[in-house]
Protein backbone atom coordinates (compact mmCIF):
# COMPACT_ATOMS: atom_id res chain seq x y z
CA UNK A 1 0.00 0.00 0.00
CA UNK A 2 2.71 2.29 -0.24
CA UNK A 3 2.89 5.56 -2.11
CA UNK A 4 -1.09 5.24 -2.72
CA UNK A 5 -1.75 8.92 -2.60
CA UNK A 6 0.79 9.81 -4.95
CA UNK A 7 -0.08 6.81 -7.15
CA UNK A 8 -3.75 8.34 -7.19
CA UNK A 9 -2.89 12.15 -8.42
CA UNK A 10 -1.39 10.33 -11.59
CA UNK A 11 -1.94 6.72 -12.40
CA UNK A 12 -1.55 5.80 -15.33
CA UNK A 13 -0.56 1.83 -17.17
CA UNK A 14 1.99 0.00 -18.75
CA UNK A 15 1.01 0.80 -22.27
CA UNK A 16 3.02 -0.04 -25.67
CA UNK A 17 2.46 3.40 -27.28
CA UNK A 18 5.14 5.31 -29.01
CA UNK A 19 5.66 8.34 -27.79
CA UNK A 20 4.79 11.45 -30.77
CA UNK A 21 6.25 14.43 -28.51
CA UNK A 22 8.10 14.82 -25.00
CA UNK A 23 7.12 15.20 -21.68
CA UNK A 24 6.81 18.66 -21.02
CA UNK A 25 9.54 20.15 -19.22
CA UNK A 26 9.29 23.92 -18.00
CA UNK A 27 12.10 26.35 -16.76
CA UNK A 28 11.99 29.50 -14.01
CA UNK A 29 14.89 32.14 -13.84
CA UNK A 30 14.87 34.71 -11.23
CA UNK A 31 18.33 36.49 -10.84
CA UNK A 32 20.94 33.68 -9.94
CA UNK A 33 18.32 31.16 -9.55
CA UNK A 34 16.77 28.38 -12.38
CA UNK A 35 14.53 25.95 -11.30
CA UNK A 36 13.07 23.26 -13.76
CA UNK A 37 9.67 22.08 -13.29
CA UNK A 38 9.06 18.33 -14.78
CA UNK A 39 5.94 16.47 -14.55
CA UNK A 40 6.26 12.88 -13.18
CA UNK A 41 3.81 9.32 -13.59
CA UNK A 42 4.67 7.58 -10.29
CA UNK A 43 3.80 4.45 -12.11
CA UNK A 44 5.05 3.11 -15.28
CA UNK A 45 6.83 0.36 -17.14
CA UNK A 46 10.40 -0.27 -15.89
CA UNK A 47 11.36 -0.21 -19.61
CA UNK A 48 9.86 2.70 -20.91
CA UNK A 49 12.62 5.45 -21.47
CA UNK A 50 11.26 8.69 -20.44
CA UNK A 51 14.18 10.34 -20.66
CA UNK A 52 15.52 13.14 -23.38
CA UNK A 53 18.12 15.23 -23.75
CA UNK A 54 16.85 18.41 -22.07
CA UNK A 55 15.67 16.55 -19.26
CA UNK A 56 19.22 15.04 -18.85
CA UNK A 57 21.21 18.51 -19.08
CA UNK A 58 18.66 19.38 -16.25
CA UNK A 59 19.16 17.12 -14.25
CA UNK A 60 22.46 17.65 -14.55
CA UNK A 61 22.76 21.68 -14.05
CA UNK A 62 20.68 21.25 -10.73
CA UNK A 63 22.11 20.83 -7.42
CA UNK A 64 19.24 19.93 -5.97
CA UNK A 65 15.69 18.16 -6.21
CA UNK A 66 12.20 18.80 -4.87
CA UNK A 67 9.51 16.48 -5.00
CA UNK A 68 6.27 15.92 -3.57
CA UNK A 69 7.50 13.78 -0.75
CA UNK A 70 10.72 14.02 -0.01
CA UNK A 71 11.07 10.02 1.14
CA UNK A 72 8.80 8.77 -0.92
CA UNK A 73 10.87 6.37 -0.85
CA UNK A 74 9.87 5.33 2.73
CA UNK A 75 7.49 2.18 2.15
CA UNK A 76 7.71 1.82 5.90
CA UNK A 77 6.20 5.04 6.77
CA UNK A 78 3.72 5.04 4.32
CA UNK A 79 2.21 1.70 5.54
CA UNK A 80 2.02 2.39 8.55
CA UNK A 81 -0.12 6.22 8.05
CA UNK A 82 -2.49 4.45 5.67
CA UNK A 83 -2.88 1.94 8.60
CA UNK A 84 -3.15 4.57 10.60
CA UNK A 85 -5.64 6.80 8.39
CA UNK A 86 -7.14 4.56 5.82
CA UNK A 87 -8.94 1.57 8.17
CA UNK A 88 -12.05 1.41 9.87
CA UNK A 89 -13.16 -2.62 10.51
CA UNK A 90 -16.20 -1.09 13.25
CA UNK A 91 -17.89 0.69 9.83
CA UNK A 92 -17.48 -1.88 6.93
CA UNK A 93 -17.24 -0.68 3.63
CA UNK A 94 -20.29 -2.87 1.71
CA UNK A 95 -22.79 -1.50 5.05
CA UNK A 96 -22.04 2.69 3.45
CA UNK A 97 -22.81 1.91 -0.20
CA UNK A 98 -26.33 1.95 -1.75
CA UNK A 99 -27.60 -1.05 -3.12
CA UNK A 100 -26.79 -0.78 -6.42
CA UNK A 101 -22.59 0.09 -5.52
CA UNK A 102 -22.77 -2.70 -3.05
CA UNK A 103 -23.72 -4.99 -5.98
CA UNK A 104 -21.26 -3.60 -8.32
CA UNK A 105 -18.57 -4.09 -5.84
CA UNK A 106 -19.43 -7.67 -4.90
CA UNK A 107 -19.19 -8.54 -8.76
CA UNK A 108 -15.78 -6.66 -8.94
CA UNK A 109 -14.48 -8.92 -6.46
CA UNK A 110 -15.83 -11.87 -7.09
CA UNK A 111 -14.43 -11.27 -10.77
CA UNK A 112 -10.80 -11.31 -8.62
CA UNK A 113 -11.45 -14.43 -6.50
CA UNK A 114 -11.93 -12.24 -3.57
CA UNK A 115 -14.83 -11.95 -0.94
CA UNK A 116 -17.50 -9.59 -0.99
CA UNK A 117 -15.95 -8.30 2.34
CA UNK A 118 -12.19 -8.01 1.30
CA UNK A 119 -12.62 -4.14 1.57
CA UNK A 120 -14.72 -3.87 4.34
CA UNK A 121 -11.79 -3.53 6.87
CA UNK A 122 -11.26 0.00 4.66
CA UNK A 123 -12.33 3.50 4.82
CA UNK A 124 -13.75 4.76 1.53
CA UNK A 125 -10.63 7.00 0.54
CA UNK A 126 -8.51 3.78 0.58
CA UNK A 127 -10.85 1.35 -0.79
CA UNK A 128 -10.95 3.84 -4.32
CA UNK A 129 -7.21 3.59 -4.81
CA UNK A 130 -7.09 -0.06 -4.06
CA UNK A 131 -10.18 -0.33 -6.60
CA UNK A 132 -8.23 1.10 -8.88
CA UNK A 133 -4.85 -0.10 -8.35
CA UNK A 134 -6.28 -3.66 -8.85
CA UNK A 135 -5.86 -3.30 -12.67
CA UNK A 136 -3.03 -1.82 -12.87
CA UNK A 137 -1.12 -4.57 -10.66
CA UNK A 138 -2.73 -7.92 -12.72
CA UNK A 139 -1.01 -5.64 -15.53
CA UNK A 140 2.01 -5.38 -13.64
CA UNK A 141 2.29 -1.61 -12.94
CA UNK A 142 5.24 -1.11 -10.59
CA UNK A 143 5.32 2.44 -8.65
CA UNK A 144 9.15 1.32 -8.06
CA UNK A 145 9.69 2.33 -11.90
CA UNK A 146 8.26 5.91 -11.70
CA UNK A 147 9.62 8.68 -12.34
CA UNK A 148 10.07 10.66 -9.56
CA UNK A 149 11.92 7.80 -7.80
CA UNK A 150 13.94 7.34 -10.57
CA UNK A 151 15.21 11.20 -10.51
CA UNK A 152 15.29 10.50 -6.46
CA UNK A 153 18.04 7.55 -6.83
CA UNK A 154 20.28 9.90 -9.35
CA UNK A 155 20.53 12.74 -7.11
CA UNK A 156 20.89 10.42 -3.84
CA UNK A 157 23.81 8.66 -5.78
CA UNK A 158 25.23 12.48 -6.25
CA UNK A 159 25.10 13.21 -2.39
CA UNK A 160 22.54 16.28 -3.27
CA UNK A 161 20.00 17.43 -1.20
CA UNK A 162 16.21 16.41 -1.72
CA UNK A 163 13.61 18.23 -0.19
CA UNK A 164 9.85 17.83 -0.38
CA UNK A 165 6.47 20.04 -1.04
CA UNK A 166 5.00 17.92 2.09
CA UNK A 167 5.03 14.95 4.04
CA UNK A 168 3.18 11.62 3.96
CA UNK A 169 1.06 12.07 6.60
CA UNK A 170 -0.25 15.98 4.93
CA UNK A 171 -0.79 13.91 1.89
CA UNK A 172 -2.65 10.92 3.49
CA UNK A 173 -5.29 13.48 5.67
CA UNK A 174 -6.24 15.66 2.16
CA UNK A 175 -8.09 12.02 1.49
CA UNK A 176 -8.67 10.99 5.04
CA UNK A 177 -10.53 14.40 6.23
CA UNK A 178 -12.77 14.30 3.49
CA UNK A 179 -16.52 14.55 4.40
CA UNK A 180 -18.67 11.27 4.26
CA UNK A 181 -20.33 12.72 1.06
CA UNK A 182 -17.27 13.09 -0.82
CA UNK A 183 -15.67 10.12 0.39
CA UNK A 184 -18.50 7.96 -0.88
CA UNK A 185 -18.61 9.22 -4.07
CA UNK A 186 -15.06 8.88 -4.57
CA UNK A 187 -15.53 5.18 -4.08
CA UNK A 188 -18.64 5.36 -6.27
CA UNK A 189 -16.77 6.67 -9.13
CA UNK A 190 -13.87 4.12 -8.58
CA UNK A 191 -16.68 1.20 -8.42
CA UNK A 192 -18.44 2.78 -11.47
CA UNK A 193 -15.30 3.39 -13.99
CA UNK A 194 -13.70 -0.01 -12.28
CA UNK A 195 -13.98 -1.40 -16.41
CA UNK A 196 -12.53 1.16 -17.89
CA UNK A 197 -9.33 1.66 -15.79
CA UNK A 198 -7.05 0.61 -18.04
CA UNK A 199 -8.18 2.53 -21.16
CA UNK A 200 -8.71 5.68 -18.65
CA UNK A 201 -4.98 5.26 -17.88
CA UNK A 202 -3.92 4.73 -21.18
CA UNK A 203 -5.45 7.75 -22.67
CA UNK A 204 -3.37 9.59 -19.54
CA UNK A 205 -0.19 8.01 -20.23
CA UNK A 206 -0.44 8.94 -24.16
CA UNK A 207 -1.17 12.60 -23.30
CA UNK A 208 1.72 12.62 -20.90
CA UNK A 209 4.37 10.92 -23.12
CA UNK A 210 2.90 13.62 -26.07
CA UNK A 211 3.38 16.69 -23.74
CA UNK A 212 -0.04 17.32 -24.25
CA UNK A 213 -1.31 19.23 -21.47
CA UNK A 214 -4.68 20.32 -22.67
CA UNK A 215 -5.67 16.50 -22.49
CA UNK A 216 -4.20 15.95 -18.89
CA UNK A 217 -6.04 18.57 -17.69
CA UNK A 218 -9.26 17.78 -19.59
CA UNK A 219 -8.45 13.83 -18.33
CA UNK A 220 -8.14 14.97 -14.57
CA UNK A 221 -10.94 17.08 -14.77
CA UNK A 222 -13.19 14.02 -16.12
CA UNK A 223 -11.95 11.11 -14.04
CA UNK A 224 -11.90 12.88 -10.63
CA UNK A 225 -14.96 13.85 -9.00
CA UNK A 226 -14.57 17.94 -8.40
CA UNK A 227 -14.20 17.84 -4.49
CA UNK A 228 -11.26 15.78 -5.06
CA UNK A 229 -9.91 17.04 -7.86
CA UNK A 230 -10.07 20.90 -5.67
CA UNK A 231 -8.22 19.02 -2.59
CA UNK A 232 -5.75 17.55 -4.29
CA UNK A 233 -4.96 19.43 -7.45
CA UNK A 234 -5.91 23.15 -6.80
CA UNK A 235 -5.40 23.62 -3.33
CA UNK A 236 -1.86 22.14 -3.74
CA UNK A 237 -0.84 24.00 -6.45
CA UNK A 238 -0.95 27.14 -5.48
CA UNK A 239 0.68 25.70 -2.25
CA UNK A 240 3.67 24.49 -4.55
CA UNK A 241 3.89 27.61 -6.28
CA UNK A 242 4.13 29.80 -3.23
CA UNK A 243 7.29 27.64 -2.21
CA UNK A 244 8.84 27.41 -5.46
CA UNK A 245 8.66 31.12 -5.69
CA UNK A 246 10.32 31.24 -1.96
CA UNK A 247 13.04 29.11 -3.39
CA UNK A 248 13.61 31.57 -6.47
CA UNK A 249 14.93 34.18 -3.71
CA UNK A 250 17.68 32.02 -3.27
CA UNK A 251 20.65 31.24 -5.65
CA UNK A 252 21.27 27.87 -7.41
CA UNK A 253 19.04 25.44 -9.83
CA UNK A 254 16.98 23.49 -8.62
CA UNK A 255 15.12 20.32 -10.18
CA UNK A 256 10.94 19.77 -9.32
CA UNK A 257 9.17 16.83 -10.37
CA UNK A 258 5.41 16.70 -9.47
CA UNK A 259 2.87 14.88 -11.08
CA UNK A 260 2.24 15.59 -14.54
CA UNK A 261 -1.63 16.91 -13.58
CA UNK A 262 -0.40 19.64 -11.61
CA UNK A 263 1.40 21.31 -14.28
CA UNK A 264 -1.79 21.16 -16.95
CA UNK A 265 -4.52 23.21 -16.89
CA UNK A 266 -6.12 26.91 -15.78
CA UNK A 267 -4.50 26.24 -11.95
CA UNK A 268 -1.92 24.82 -12.76
CA UNK A 269 1.74 25.82 -10.83
CA UNK A 270 3.32 26.93 -13.91
CA UNK A 271 -0.13 29.66 -13.97
CA UNK A 272 -0.06 30.22 -10.20
CA UNK A 273 3.99 31.34 -10.96
CA UNK A 274 2.90 33.56 -13.62
CA UNK A 275 0.37 35.42 -11.19
CA UNK A 276 3.02 35.82 -9.28
CA UNK A 277 5.11 37.49 -11.54
CA UNK A 278 7.60 35.03 -12.91
CA UNK A 279 8.25 33.86 -16.58
CA UNK A 280 7.46 30.40 -17.12
CA UNK A 281 9.28 28.91 -20.45
CA UNK A 282 8.42 25.76 -22.00
CA UNK A 283 11.91 23.83 -23.20
CA UNK A 284 10.84 20.47 -24.46
CA UNK A 285 8.40 20.38 -28.01
CA UNK A 286 5.32 19.72 -27.48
Amino acid sequence: MSRLVMLFCLLLASWPITAQGAPGLWQVKHGDTTIYLFGSIHALSPDFDWKTEKVDTAIAASDELWLEVADLDDATKARTLVSQYGLDPSHPLSARLDPDHRAELTTILQGLALPPSALDHMRPWLASITLTLFPLQKIGVDSNSGVDLSIKRLIDARHEPVRGFETYEEQIKMLAELGDKDALDMVNQSLDSFNDTLKDMAELETAWRDGDVDKIDHLMRSQTTPALYARLIVQRNLKFANSIAKRLNAPGTAFVVVGAGHLAGADSVQAHLQKLGFTVKRLDNP
